[in-house]
């Protein structure tokens, strides 16, 4: 619904006030620090960093959630609607005044608003951050949305896009997570594995570790579901599934996936449990490409996978009855 006037950001700082740390300048050392002209300088799609891509992709998901189209965020914040836009597909740089005001207009407060501005604070590196989980739980599927070849791998744990729901919920319960964590956890989990199977989905080559499929997490039932499931993925074209020895599963490399687009550079996102940290950096970007290729060269080959899961299936059916 749009709003009855139009304002300008400070306007609307001043008129609306939602609370601490969202829209009170109170939070902030005094309004020139916010106001000042603090702008990553102007880019284009291709040479932005991770950092600003993702704050551009997570303010144009903020909007629709909030159910606005462009125009109307452009006549509530009294710019054009070609800002708007050309923020929301990176076409320009982003000054720290005006993610303030576009997540205080969709309502964005607490640590997910901190999360999103310290993007675009001048202080940001500009190769890699890192952030909470917990806080933006759709980084992941933005950069699966948007590239062309995925590649996976987890010593630990089976990849977050070939869970099942049940195998997603009793790992957060291993892990300790709330009941809010563990369900946005599994959404998370839940849509990223559905922009895999989406028409024209991107390549994928997902490696796990032995080690982590034989880890029973949850129930027989569960990890019965779970094996099925890669199973039947494993025949998608558009998916190679590849299993890693226990003995050269290279625990060093934890868990990581690796994204590349036609048009921007690759992106590899490491993960723990509590952060995730996106890298774009030529040397780490060389780094996980070359332990991908080892990684091929050690896995065993897709059929050998799919047997290998099939094994465990039978094994874990025969202990359940």
């Amino acid at each position: 619904m749009p709003w009855p006037h139009r304002f300008t950001t400070s306007t609307f700082y001043r008129e609306h006030p939602f609370g601490k740390g969202s829209l009170d300048f109170s939070s902030f050392d005094g309004v020139g620090a916010l106001m000042a002209d603090h702008a990553v300088p102007a880019t284009s799609a291709s040479s932005a960093t991770v950092g600003e891509r993702m704050a551009a992709a997570e303010l144009r998901h903020r909007r629709e959630a909030a159910g606005y189209t462009v125009q109307e965020v452009a006549v509530m914040m009294d710019v054009s609607a070609s800002k708007i836009s050309r923020i929301e597909h990176c076409r320009r740089g982003l000054k720290l005044v005006d993610a303030a005001g576009l997540l205080a207009l969709y309502r964005v407060t607490g640590a997910e608003r901190e999360a999103l501005l310290d993007l675009c604070r001048p202080n940001t590196p500009t190769r890699g951050w890192c952030l909470a989980t917990r806080e933006l739980p759709r980084a992941h599927m933005h950069l699966e949305s948007k590239a062309t070849r995925v590649t996976m791998f987890d010593a630990l744990t089976i990849p977050a896009p070939l869970q099942t729901p049940d195998y997603t919920r009793h790992l957060c319960g291993d892990l300790g997570l709330t009941p809010e964590e563990t369900e946005r956890r599994m959404a998370c989990a839940w849509g990223r594995g559905e922009v895999l199977l989406r028409d024209r989905a991107p390549e994928s080559a997902m490696f796990v570790s032995a080690a982590a499929l034989s880890r029973l997490t949850g129930p027989a039932q569960v990890m019965a579901a779970q094996y099925e499931h890669l199973v039947n993925l494993a025949w998608r074209r558009s998916i190679t599934f590849r299993v890693v020895p226990a003995e050269v599963s290279a625990p060093r490399l934890g868990a990581f996936a690796f994204y590349e687009c036609e048009d921007l550079s690759p992106v590899v996102v490491l993960e723990t449990p509590r952060a995730v940290s996106f890298v774009d950096g030529p040397s780490e970007v060389d780094y996980y490409a070359e332990a991908i290729g080892g990684l091929r060269r050690v896995a065993l080959d897709a059929d050998a996978s799919v047997e290998h899961v099939r094994a465990l299936l039978d094994a874990v059916e025969k202990e359940s009855q």
